[in-house]
């Protein structure tokens, strides 16, 4: 692949999600990551992008990006909590339970009685040390590379810990909801655990709110007729006819 053709890629897969980090430039572009630090160097001297706790950032002139890279923790935080505290109603005693990273799934972990006795196993650190506080739940976090400023691991090594699991849950948010996609992310790799997480679980649950319908995402993850169930505030009714017929639909509506 030619120079002009990386960097071509690097400026649309950057523009696209905010951010993105060099190991997911280098799985999305198929070329070493000598190569692809060599580019971003490059196009960092020419103030094309910049660095930001290790992620690459598309140099917008305002800056208003910043305030998305780690999670969008400013946007609809009510709503995902409310959301967050209807889904907890499903964990149950003696679950094994998967819980994903993200705003959601945090409000989530901290949403769990104290009373309830079972098995969590994230890639969070957040959620793992908010869990870490009820010692009646055995916490198992999945090994893997640190994504800088977000506190998540992911990669091959965290995969091959998934070996011999199974989960009565899996409990996911998404990126973004799109209506011939299904639900979407913005890490390449953290996605690749997740479609490897979603069979190994006997019910898929998807929270996500009302702002996620309608947008594009960066990589296509969980397939609609792969969620038994989504949890939102409000659904548009083209997306409707999108769903599985095998997912339920609970709709909360938060005051």
């Amino acid at each position: 692949m030619k120079k002009i053709e990386r960097r071509h890629m690097i400026e649309s897969l950057s523009k696209v999600r905010d951010y993105i980090s060099i190991a997911d430039l280098v799985a999305a572009i198929g070329v070493s990551e000598s190569t692809i630090r060599r580019d971003i160097d490059d196009m960092e001297r020419k103030n094309l992008l910049f660095r930001d706790q290790g992620l690459i950032i598309w140099n917008q002139p305002d800056k208003s990006h910043l305030e998305k890279v780690y999670y969008r923790q400013s946007q609809n935080v009510g709503t995902k909590k409310f959301l967050a505290e209807k889904a907890s109603a499903l964990v149950l005693d003696k679950d094994v339970i998967f819980i994903d990273t993200g705003v959601t799934m945090f409000h989530l972990a901290c949403a769990i009685g104290y009373d309830k006795s079972l098995t969590v196993v994230t890639n969070d650190l957040s959620i793992a040390l908010e869990l870490e506080k009820r010692p009646q739940i055995n916490t198992i976090v999945l090994g893997g590379t640190i994504r800088h400023g977000t506190h998540t691991l992911n990669g091959e090594f965290a995969v091959r810990n998934l070996s011999g699991l199974r989960f009565t849950k899996m409990f996911t948010s998404a990126g973004c909801i799109h209506p011939d996609e299904g639900f979407m992310y913005y890490n390449l790799q953290a996605t690749e655990l997740r479609k490897k997480i979603a069979p190994l679980a006997e019910k898929v649950i998807v929270v996500a709110d009302a702002s996620k319908f309608s947008s594009i995402g960066f990589v296509t993850g969980i397939r609609f007729d792969q969620c038994d169930l989504l949890i939102t505030d409000g659904i548009p009714d083209e997306f409707r006819g999108k769903l599985s017929p095998k997912t339920e639909l609970r709709i909360f509506e938060k005051d």
